[in-house]
């Protein structure tokens, strides 16, 4: 998970901000049942790398903590009207992740990364309005989207083709309260294009209508789905705050 705009914080913000980032984490983590103290964190002032132990069931992760986090970004900012919002990036991926000298090591890590550092997700976050942006994996929203393990549907997500650095891959957006149809993945990349993108009444910040981005057709994806008890020993799910 990453802040949105840190970076234009003065210090004390920043330490509003940490301080904040933890507080949300917490209360959404023990509203949902996927106990924090038990992940393996790794934080970075703005944000926080996690691999989840290979027991916390998927669809509580991606349905109940990403509703619960979104409740409490509410809250935060509702209680603290008069600073800079709280607005968070986070990306979900199920993979193998090891202990390394300095943090994590493997694919798992590396695809977390880039799917929060995309800009695609980006765009979602300072298009919508919105104060939380969550992105997943090809593997997350088939195997556990897809098949219905959560309350979150299918439609609810718009299928994005990220690039970042050296990783490519198909990725799945969704953003609380905003139809998918008007999430535009190019727009936040310049000043006029934050200007001119979508918000979710479908108007631009000036206020004049624009249309909304017409809905990618889907790729053809492939469902795995099991009967019976499934082993995943070693296989971790990292969600990259």
């Amino acid at each position: 998970m990453d802040v949105m705009e840190y970076g234009r914080r003065d210090d004390g913000q920043q330490m509003d901000a940490q301080r904040d980032l933890l507080t949300v984490l917490q209360w959404a983590s023990d509203q949902a049942g996927v106990a924090r103290e038990r992940w393996d964190r790794h934080p970075s002032g703005d944000g926080e790398l996690a691999v989840l132990p290979p027991d916390v069931p998927e669809q509580r992760v991606v349905g109940q903590f990403v509703h619960e986090l979104s409740r409490a970004l509410t809250r935060l900012n509702e209680e603290h009207p008069a600073g800079p919002r709280l607005r968070l990036r986070l990306a979900i991926h199920h993979g193998v992740a090891a202990s390394a000298s300095n943090g994590v090591a493997g694919q798992g890590p590396v695809v977390v990364s880039r799917l929060v550092g995309s800009e695609e997700l980006r765009a979602a976050l300072t298009s919508s309005g919105a104060n939380l942006a969550v992105v997943v994996s090809g593997p997350v929203f088939n195997d556990v989207i897809a098949q219905g393990h959560t309350t979150l549907r299918p439609t609810d997500f718009r299928e994005v083709r990220v690039r970042e650095k050296e990783y490519t891959g198909q990725a799945w957006i969704w953003v609380p309260g905003i139809d998918p149809a008007v999430l535009d993945p190019a727009a936040g990349q310049s000043d006029e294009a934050q200007d001119a993108a979508p918000t979710a009444a479908g108007r631009s910040k000036d206020g004049r209508r624009r249309p909304a981005t017409a809905r990618r057709a889907a790729t053809p994806t492939i469902h795995n789905e099991f009967h019976g008890t499934v082993t995943a020993e070693n296989a971790t799910f990292g969600i990259r705050y």
